[in-house]
């Protein structure tokens, strides 16, 4: 049965997943995390999947043999959305001993023909069947189809003998049989697997927890007939999608703490990312922006994250703007430096998560004695330390105002440096011992 099942997924590669039984976008710097441990990146409940096979066994083909299929399970939103059976059991065409559908009169089949029909439906919205007379395979798709609901539907199932076809395909002789299903979730990728009928199969039952008809399955009968049945169950662990984070550090002159066309990305910041673990956040990569001051997080685990830029030399803190996830905002702003509460889903990716830097200015001058009152500093006039001068910033959209005390030096110089960009004055606290001369 190994081998089978390892038949059937070389034919369909499909996405990382896990089962029980058997770009970088332009423009951005990027961080590349290594995969963590598989339990990380699983659903918290396994899809339970199986499906029974009764063969009717009237011997005229009268009625067609029934076919069950239910799961439970998975994340929110999981649904069942592909069905194959395959009876070529060994995969070299139908050969003696391997069972198949006949659905028309006058075909390969023994007796009567009976064509594929649905018994029930329950919750399910929409099928789509192919299914060929002669043929081993047999594949539905299905919309709507959730946990808990199930799909019941009959079709003739004849074996082929050493002499020919037989009417009865038991249970044992349908075993071998495979069975192979796909799961689509909102943030998950893909989950498939294949399994093998088996004639007994009541353990499998047990485990999987599923209702669904045992080994001994009584309709029509008043008796059992366990040789008539098979089984095939699969637990399959759903992966997440990976989530990416991303934004930019640019320089904000007007200090409105947005991108401006004219405003240039900032190379060379280092942006560190951290995660939410049991109530705190731990550290996980850290990233240096691009020539036009992106920077991007990729291959990330679901969960929540925290951005922290550390302060570039040179350079003052505007702001930060939590980014959008479909343009829908997410994350808050803790300080001009980080960027918390990032929640993401699987395949979510949240875009302009952005810090804004700006240059500082600064204001410098003398204080003198003027002696000949002309209002020009000239070489030979001394200046007058320990003056007091006040700057004072006025108010606008990006702060209150401002004020910064400073003195003079021993030659009457002073200079105020580390200022953000605004509208200044600038105030002298009058000396004692001198009168107000004329300001330049």
């Amino acid at each position: 049965m190994k081998l089978l099942r390892r038949m059937w997924n070389s034919r369909r590669p499909r996405r990382p997943s896990v089962s029980s039984r058997g770009s970088n976008a332009r423009g951005y710097r990027r961080c590349r995390l290594e995969a963590m441990e598989p339990r990380l990146y699983l659903s918290a409940s396994p899809i339970q999947a199986g499906m029974i096979y009764y063969e009717d066994a009237g011997g005229n083909d009268a009625v067609g043999d029934t076919l069950e299929i239910t799961f439970q399970g998975g994340s929110p939103g999981t649904q069942l959305t592909r069905l194959v059976m395959e009876t070529d059991k060994l995969g070299d065409g139908l050969t003696i001993g391997d069972t198949f559908f006949d659905t028309a009169p006058g075909g390969l089949g023994a007796f009567g023909a009976v064509p594929f029909a649905v018994v029930s439906q329950s919750g399910i919205d929409d099928y789509r069947v192919a299914v060929e007379d002669g043929g081993t395979t047999l594949v539905l798709e299905f919309t709507g189809f959730d946990a808990g609901d199930r799909f019941v539907f009959s079709i003739d199932v004849d074996e082929m003998g050493f002499l020919g076809p037989n009417a009865v395909a038991e249970g044992n002789e349908f075993e071998g049989s495979r069975l192979h299903v796909a799961f689509a979730a909102p943030h998950y990728y893909e989950a498939a697997g294949t399994d093998v009928f088996l004639d007994a199969y009541d353990a499998n039952l047990d485990r999987s927890g599923l209702e669904l008809p045992p080994d001994s399955y009584l309709p029509p009968l008043d008796s059992p007939h366990p040789v008539r049945t098979a089984g095939a169950f699969l637990e399959l662990e759903q992966v997440p999608l990976p989530v990416r984070i991303a934004g930019k550090v640019f320089v904000d002159p007007n200090l409105n703490n947005r991108t401006d066309a004219d405003e240039p990305g900032l190379p060379g910041v280092t942006v560190q990312l951290w995660r939410e673990e049991a109530g705190s956040y731990a550290f996980v990569a850290q990233t240096v922006t691009d020539a036009a001051g992106n920077y991007r997080f990729e291959d990330l685990t679901p969960g929540t994250y925290r951005l922290v830029e550390m302060q570039p030399s040179g350079y003052l803190s505007v702001g930060a703007r939590a980014g959008t996830v479909e343009g829908n905002a997410r994350g808050s702003v803790a300080d001009a430096d980080t960027i918390t509460a990032i929640t993401l889903l699987g395949g979510e990716e949240s875009l302009r998560n952005d810090f804004a830097e700006v240059q500082p200015a600064s204001l410098a001058g003398h204080v003198y004695h003027d002696a000949d009152d002309d209002g020009a500093r000239e070489s030979s006039e001394s200046g007058i330390p320990g003056t007091t001068i006040r700057v004072t910033r006025a108010a606008d959209a990006f702060s209150a105002a401002m004020t910064f005390e400073t003195a003079t030096q021993p030659d009457g110089s002073w200079s105020v440096t580390g200022l953000y960009p605004g509208l200044y004055t600038v105030e002298e606290v009058q000396p004692g011992g001198y009168l107000d001369g004329k300001d330049a």
